[in-house]
């Protein structure tokens, strides 16, 4: 029987394989992969822990803070992030995306009025919230402080920072105060999913792969400019075009992106379960233009930031380890979805990367009904309007 090692083994090589080896030898290799993903998902969710981490700190025991005894308040907080993702840390939910839980129990005979306070030092707002707990109730406090973008936007390396956690007692007393490092991801980084200390679960944020896509960045005005220039009519009309005009607009975007040259770079999405992170170091759109390098992410953010440009519906797909971009033909049909495999812009034509394309799509969509991380499709207009995922830029 396979250990979880190999079975790790065995995908980092079959990705290796699919995504960066000649397109006409990936067939079988491609149902391999997907059965082996489909694997080691399983693998790990039954070694997943179950017991709670992530403490930062608590009241019970310590003589160094108030607790039962002084105040009749008993306190616990615990990280909830094991790593923070600055690109997209403004855009997050506090339902789903805590940074800190704090849980105060009132031990005492009489309602007691609490407050807590969190802000990462030089980085962010404070996040304060107040609340009466009655007699031998406890009430649990989510905080997500509110960061502030322009901050944050130098950070081009992993950062060390200072977080702040202030548990009061209303009626006059500090029940504590302490400070904890934790770890501030650069903004190149986009995050995939992040682990979550206290549960052990893995939160998917993919959805926020949207905000690398920047239809309104200046620099991509040149570029549409000459793909207008092969496209029917010389001009973009979107979906006024009909179904069928819609795949003659998404090939003058590529053949543009041909012209100038723009030529994938083998990098497969990285995974550092023992860091608490799966992520990937991306370009946004303008970046790549300027280098002419993309990686699977960086052609599928900027294909998709073209094509929303045009007033298209693209979406970002996800599989394991890899990236690719969607349109729809006709955005009154759900079902119709057509698929670009970005990777070979500097070796196929157009047909043939969006066959290839589709039969990876289908690949993976046929065995994620039950595991539906295998596939993941994040459409940008869905992302805008419900979700709130505008551009970085």
């Amino acid at each position: 029987m396979l250990t979880l090692d190999d079975l790790r083994a065995t995908v980092s090589r079959l990705r290796r394989e699919v995504y960066g080896g000649p397109v006409e030898q990936v067939g079988p290799q491609l149902e391999a992969l997907v059965d082996a993903e489909a694997a080691l998902a399983t693998a790990e969710a039954a070694v997943r822990p179950k017991t709670k981490g992530g403490l930062l700190f608590t009241t019970e025991g310590d003589s160094r803070t108030l607790g039962f005894d002084t105040t009749g308040l008993e306190a616990e907080c615990r990280l909830r992030m094991a790593q923070v993702p600055t690109a997209v840390a403004h855009l997050l939910d506090i339902a789903a995306n805590p940074l800190v839980t704090c849980s105060v129990q009132n031990g005492s005979t009489a309602t007691r009025r609490v407050s807590v306070a969190s802000f990462v030092e030089g980085y962010s707002a404070h996040a304060i919230d107040t609340f009466e707990i009655k007699s031998g109730k406890s009430h649990q406090f989510d905080q997500l402080p509110t960061f502030f973008p322009d901050r944050l936007s130098g950070l081009s390396e992993l950062t060390k920072a200072t977080l702040h956690i202030q548990v009061d007692d209303l009626d006059g007393k500090v029940e504590l105060h302490r400070t904890q490092h934790i770890w501030l991801l650069p903004r190149t980084t986009a995050p995939l999913a992040l682990k979550d200390p206290v549960t052990g679960d893995w939160r998917d944020l993919t959805r926020y792969l949207g905000a690398f896509v920047t239809p309104g960045a200046p620099s991509l005005e040149t570029l549409l400019h000459s793909a207008a220039e092969l496209a029917p009519g010389r001009q973009f009309v979107s979906y006024q075009a009909g179904p069928g005009g819609v795949g003659g607009q998404v090939k003058a975007l590529f053949e543009a992106l041909q012209k100038q040259q723009v030529r994938y770079v083998n990098s497969v999405l990285s995974f550092s379960a023992e860091d608490g992170l799966s992520s990937q170091r991306v370009r946004l759109p303008r970046q790549t233009l300027e280098s002419s390098n993309a990686n699977c992410l960086d052609g599928t953010v900027l294909f998709a930031s073209l094509l929303e440009a045009i007033s298209l519906h693209p979406a970002i797909v996800l599989v394991p380890g890899h990236a690719f971009v969607a349109w729809q033909t006709d955005p009154a049909d759900e079902g119709s979805w057509k698929y670009l495999e970005t990777t070979l812009l500097g070796k196929s034509t157009f047909e043939e990367a969006s066959a290839v394309g589709d039969q990876r799509a289908a690949a993976y969509m046929a065995v994620a009904t039950d595991k539906p991380h295998l596939f993941r499709r994040w459409a940008m207009h869905d992302l805008r309007a419900r979700h709130g995922v505008l551009p970085m830029e």
